[in-house]
């Protein structure tokens, strides 16, 4: 019996990540911005990176070939630490940006953590004199 309630009180702690998301607090309308993530598990996952605004998906990922919804899971492509590359669309002012991994059935849920979106023209990105 003692047995029996030691493994259930482990076993929370056997599937416990930890995740880091390193990302921009502020961005700029359609342009590219790179998002770390870092975890204390070597394991392979599958990963999916979403922002949001009010339910509605304004994000798109570079999945290495294209840029693509952000709506599907990168499949085995989080293992410790990776750096993704976002952009997103049709939405200035503050976004929900939630990170997930998949391993089999079960789904790990990190944030929301928050991002400001700005409206990006040639005055932004000129350097003062």
């Amino acid at each position: 019996m003692k047995i029996l309630l030691v493994l259930i009180l482990l076993l929370p702690t056997a599937f416990a990540i930890n995740l880091t998301v390193d990302y921009p607090k502020n961005v700029l309308l359609n342009s590219e911005f790179e998002i770390g993530i870092y975890s204390n598990s070597s394991e392979s996952f599958d990963i999916k990176i979403d922002i949001f605004e009010d339910e509605k998906r304004i994000s798109r990922i570079w999945n290495g070939e294209k840029w693509a919804s952000t709506m599907y899971y990168l499949i085995n492509d989080f293992s410790s630490e990776k750096t993704y590359q976002l952009k997103t669309e049709n939405h200035i002012g503050i976004a929900d940006l939630i990170v997930k991994l998949r391993k089999d059935k079960d789904v790990f849920i990190f944030g929301p953590y928050q991002i400001n979106i700005d409206k990006s023209n040639s005055e932004n990105n000129e350097i003062e004199n």
